[in-house]
């Protein structure tokens, strides 16, 4: 799987992104998020379902911060 993209490609300089590739494979889930992943969130705040929640950081991670 080539996970190189021109977003990676204009932020790095002489490096491979086969160090990204082995840091999603790292991760939990080992894998990097789908667009439609982080697009639920994005839906689930901006719904009426989410208006108790008030300045509270949401991580989409893959479980990276409870490794």
């Amino acid at each position: 799987m080539d996970i190189c993209t021109t977003i990676n490609r204009q932020n790095r300089i002489n490096a491979s992104c086969s160090g990204f590739a082995e840091l999603l494979n790292d991760t939990p889930a080992g894998r990097a998020a789908k667009p439609e992943e982080i697009a639920y969130l994005s839906v689930f705040l901006a719904s009426d379902k989410s208006d108790f929640i008030h300045g509270a950081p949401i991580k989409i991670d893959g479980g990276w911060t409870v490794k």
